[in-house]
């Protein structure tokens, strides 16, 4: 029996320990500053042979992909290049850097990535958009009103940016748990789940996090990059 091509699909989330990454070719600009961002990430791999079966080897890591499978694709809907793109050149657009040297692009504005199984996505990830809502006092509402705060601060509610149409997502293991906010800590929060974190300290090991944190030379390696591409 032969190894037949598969894939798997994950939410990929981009910040750093500053939240101020630098990504090219965006919609919005030449260049953007995010504080965090998210792609989709659908990666190939080989469903395992029957002798690999037979003898455990559930043929999921990265030395049992065939060289000439096909490449991963990113989907980011905020790009102005091709949607999907094959991840080769998705990132020596968005990220030239990493293809140029770290030492052109000023350190804070260098990417981490998140990379989270989309089953854990569906599940666990919640947001009630409480982080994109703007908090302002007495006097800031009287200004924008003419002094009539009275008539605007019952339900008043100001977004950073327009919300999405669609209800706020909140996955069916999150909502069992109570959780009805994890997106910073649990999924744009760059910090290691119990690793000593030089920026940030020791997480708080009451607070989950899902998939796993990589630099972007071992996120270029994961999506397939050859590595004579990086500089």
């Amino acid at each position: 029996m032969a190894s037949r091509e598969c894939w798997d699909v994950f939410a990929v989330f981009i910040s750093n320990h500053d939240k101020m990454v630098a990504i090219w070719c965006q919609k919005a600009n030449d260049i953007v500053v995010w504080d965090y961002h998210v792609v989709l990430v659908v990666r190939p791999r080989l469903e395992p042979t029957l002798h690999q079966q037979d003898s455990g080897d559930n043929g999921s890591s990265d030395t049992n992909r065939n060289p000439e499978s096909p490449e991963s694709w990113i989907y980011d809907f905020d790009t102005r290049l091709p949607m999907p793109y094959r991840a080769a050149e998705y990132m020596m657009n968005s990220f030239p850097y990493a293809f140029q040297g770290k030492d052109v692009i000023d350190p804070r504005y260098v990417s981490l990535f998140r990379v989270v199984s989309i089953q854990d996505y569906l599940d666990h990830f919640a947001s009630d958009r409480s982080h994109m809502i703007v908090r302002q006092t007495d006097a800031q509402l009287r200004e924008e009103h003419e002094g009539e705060v009275a008539d605007v601060l019952p339900g008043t509610i100001r977004y950073s940016s327009p919300p999405p149409l669609y209800p706020p997502l909140c996955g069916a293991k999150a909502r069992e748990k109570g959780v009805g906010h994890n997106l910073m800590e649990s999924f744009v929060s760059m910090r290691v789940a119990h690793a000593q974190d030089p920026l940030e300290g020791r997480k708080d090991p009451a607070v989950d996090s899902y998939g796993e944190v990589m630099d972007l030379y071992t996120f270029l390696g994961w999506v397939g990059v050859d590595t004579e591409l990086r500089n």
